[in-house]
């Protein structure tokens, strides 16, 4: 029997800016602002990258790498890791997987 996992998801705290909010919200495109591109991500393009999406639905003013990594309290080397793709196609799914690997890598780091 195939199990849908996404109907036992548990709905983070959408209000504030987290990395488990992100990846929910990539996950469900009803969530995004009905002007955001949802076709042809490219991560130059803040109207059409997971940044951009995080600045958008949680107002954040200063759209770069280093403001983001503050907003969501990691390193910049992993905000870097997780937003930026270069000469491979990006998707929200991959973009949300690697911020799903990131925060299980430090929660076993954490202990």
């Amino acid at each position: 029997m195939k199990i849908d996992h996404q109907q036992f998801t548990i709905v983070p705290d959408l209000s504030k800016p987290s990395l488990e909010g992100l990846a929910y919200i990539l996950r469900h495109k009803e969530l995004w602002p009905k002007n955001f591109k949802r076709k042809g991500w490219e991560f130059t393009d803040c109207s059409r990258c997971a940044m951009g999406l995080a600045c958008r639905l949680w107002r954040i003013e200063d759209f770069d790498l280093a403001t983001i990594a503050g907003e969501f309290n990691i390193r910049w080397e992993d905000a870097y890791k997780i937003f930026i793709v270069k000469g491979a196609e990006i998707t929200p799914e991959i973009v949300a997987r690697r911020i799903d690997e990131y925060l299980e890598n430090r929660e076993k780091e954490n202990g």
